[in-house]
């Protein structure tokens, strides 16, 4: 198994400005030379971003004998071995349960498309913020446009930022939100504009989809490598249920009482639906989901 364990210092939870450290287990690509450079990319790009990373096996092998005791979120990659097979049943079982239970899941493009064109991730899929739209693509470049803001995501990046691609096979697939998910970022082709990072809460745990496969080219924009090691910081921040004001993972009176106390205001505290503003239908939002909580 190729394994290692990268810790990084505390000088390095500086270089990216909010970010917030994680251990993050990242599913290897391969052991060749080119899935092992991008392998390494993916390792530099979570280190510099302040977070301590093991490089364990490939999805195809990861089973419930891997220790995910330590872990907080998990990066299961489908790149230069997308067409390999799919995870053993209980892997899949053990990442759900992960996941249910707090955990956070980040994929690249494969994943969604193995899901939905090869019945891959069956058990654990049902947690994908995202479907697939149509097939794969290819471009040279890619231009990613923030279009819901968040801080944590959008944290020592511009609005819009472009970056090379490399192609395995293709570059991205084309993915919409189910529902209850949010598209973060977005990209332009051939005029039409396509979700480029779905995301969303799963189980108590977050579960975030990138359109794009984030190979070796990607990762060594500076730019793309903050997104990806802000991703696996959002990924870690707790339940994220539609209504909960207060991110406990319940709704119930203490959200309902703070969208009243900050009803009419301009805040981010009890505004629900992301206008800027705590009204009516923040109210209506706490409403039609009291009682929810995010086992369900």
């Amino acid at each position: 198994m190729l394994t290692r364990a990268i810790i990084a210092s505390l000088s390095l939870c500086a270089v990216v400005s909010g970010t917030q450290a994680a251990n993050v287990y990242v599913m290897s690509t391969g052991t060749s030379s080119i899935p092992v450079a991008n392998d390494n990319a993916v390792v530099d790009a979570l280190v510099n971003g302040g977070h301590t990373v093991t490089l364990g096996v490939p999805y195809t092998q990861f089973d419930s004998t891997i220790d995910l005791s330590n872990i907080d979120v998990v990066y299961l990659q489908a790149s230069w071995n997308w067409n390999t097979g799919d995870m053993p049943i209980d892997g899949q079982e053990m990442l759900f349960e992960f996941v249910r239970n707090g955990g956070g899941l980040v994929t690249n493009e494969w994943t969604v498309w193995k899901a939905a064109a090869q019945d891959s991730f069956e058990v654990i899929s049902p947690y994908f913020p995202s479907e697939l739209d149509s097939p794969f693509s290819s471009v040279s470049t890619m231009t990613f446009t923030q279009t819901t803001p968040e801080p944590t995501l959008n944290a020592g990046l511009d609005p819009e930022f472009t970056f090379p691609l490399t192609n395995v096979a293709g570059t991205h697939t084309f993915i919409a939100a189910k529902p209850g998910a949010v598209g973060y970022y977005t990209f332009e082709q051939a005029g039409t504009t396509y979700d480029a990072l779905i995301a969303a809460g799963a189980g108590c745990g977050r579960v975030a989809n990138f359109a794009t496969v984030n190979a070796l080219a990607q990762l060594q924009d500076p730019n793309f490598a903050t997104l990806l090691s802000n991703t696996m910081t959002w990924a870690t921040l707790g339940p994220l249920v539609f209504g909960d004001a207060n991110a406990d993972g319940d709704i119930n009176l203490a959200d309902l009482n703070i969208v009243l106390a900050n009803f009419g205001n301009q805040t981010d505290e009890g505004d629900l639906d992301g206008d800027g503003q705590v009204n009516l239908a923040d109210l209506n939002i706490v409403l039609a989901t009291f009682g929810s909580s995010c086992a369900d």
